[in-house]
Formats: C-alpha cells, sequence, structure tokens
C-alpha cells in the first residue's frame, strides 16, 4: 500500500508539471499575438486599411444604381432622331430640302433647308418674319398647320443668301392635331417657304404611329 501512494504521488506531481508548461505557453502565444498587433498599429486600424481601396481604385457605391425608369428615361434622351418623309427641289437656282424629323416617341420636328449652291449671291425678299410654315393633311383634311394661331410682324425684308449658304427653318411639333387630338396613319406632310420671291411648296406621305408629347 506505501508502494502504490509513492506511485500515485508522483503521477500527480508530473501532471501538474505538464500543466503548468502548457500554461505558461499559451500566455507566451497570446503575448505574441498583442506584439504583432501592436507593431500593426492596432486590430480596428488595421482592417481600415485592408477595407480601404488603393489610391488608384474606384469605389463603387451600388446604392447609386439607377433605377429603371432613371434606364428608359437616359435611353429616350439619347435616341436618335430619323426621317419620317422629305422632300426636295430645285427652283430659280435654289436648292430646297424638306424633311420631317421623329424620334418614334411623340417628338417630331419640320425642316426646310435653302441653299444657294452657285458662285453668285441670291436675294430672298420675305414680307413677313414668317420663313417657312408646315401643315399636316390627312384624307384631304388640314388637321395641323404650324403658324395657325401665332403672330407675325408684317414687314418686308430682303436677306442676301451667299454662294454655297444654307438658310435653315425649324419648328417642333407634338403629333398632335389643331384639337389637341393625337394623329395616326398615313398623312401628307407639308412643308413651305414662304417668300414673295422665291417660293417653295415641297410635302411627301409619312406614316405617324399616333405617339404624342406635351
Amino acid at each position: 500500500m506505501e508502494a502504490k501512494k509513492n506511485i500515485n504521488g508522483n503521477d500527480n506531481k508530473q501532471n501538474s508539471g505538464v500543466i503548468i508548461v502548457i500554461r505558461n505557453l499559451m500566455a507566451l502565444v497570446v503575448m505574441l499575438a498583442l506584439g504583432l498587433l501592436a507593431s500593426c498599429g492596432g486590430g480596428s486600424s488595421a482592417m481600415a486599411e485592408l477595407d480601404a481601396p488603393a489610391d488608384d481604385a474606384k469605389a463603387v457605391d451600388y446604392t447609386m444604381a439607377p433605377s429603371l425608369d432613371e434606364v428608359v428615361a437616359d435611353r429616350e434622351a439619347s435616341s436618335s432622331w430619323y426621317v419620317a418623309t422629305s422632300d426636295a427641289a430645285y427652283i430659280d437656282g435654289i436648292d430646297y430640302l424638306y424633311q420631317l424629323l421623329t424620334d418614334g416617341n411623340g417628338k417630331y420636328q419640320f425642316v426646310m433647308k435653302v441653299t444657294n449652291n452657285s458662285s453668285q449671291a441670291r436675294h430672298i425678299t420675305y414680307n413677313s418674319t414668317k420663313r417657312a410654315d408646315f401643315s399636316i393633311v390627312k384624307n384631304g383634311q388640314e388637321l395641323y398647320r404650324w403658324s395657325e394661331g401665332r403672330f407675325f410682324g408684317f414687314v418686308f425684308e430682303t436677306r442676301t443668301l451667299s454662294p454655297y449658304q444654307t438658310f435653315e427653318y425649324k419648328a417642333d411639333w407634338n403629333g398632335r392635331d389643331r384639337h389637341g387630338n393625337p394623329i395616326s396613319g398615313n398623312v401628307m406632310a407639308n412643308g413651305f417657304h414662304t417668300s414673295v420671291s422665291n417660293p417653295a411648296s415641297l410635302g411627301q406621305v409619312a406614316y405617324l404611329n399616333g405617339k404624342v408629347s406635351n
């Protein structure tokens, strides 16, 4: 019995020694880790530096992503105009080009270009401040005229059209008739150069999709 007690006592002493060694090692590891963090300037600031983008990197703010309505609006704003119809004429040494442009979404623009394609200056006389006019006719009935309801000064004026110079006149239209109703289908789109010395009337069939704008 005495021998067994000695053996158990020795085992307990050995176990206690092992536990002390393990605790010392763990304490040493913790001290080394704390020292490493201190040399990096602290744990929180080191993480902040890692999360921060590089100077030449561009941070993406996903909260600022455009909505679907914004994407559609940008697409419509950047949409290109195309020619719905056009006509051309050469009268008394002057070239005329008439166009009806549209963006396909209810916006229209009438364009009249008057060009002197010669080496001699031409003199064009007007009897009012109206230089051009435009109309939309369907089934023989005039549904819209740009000058209707507008005031123009009655003054005689002669303008010099220099060699190879172009006078360009534009007018916006919302696709509605004189009563505010949408116009759709095949129409005759007309353009007029309202000069008393060099008048011109041009026009061609155009298809309108019925879309309008304000």
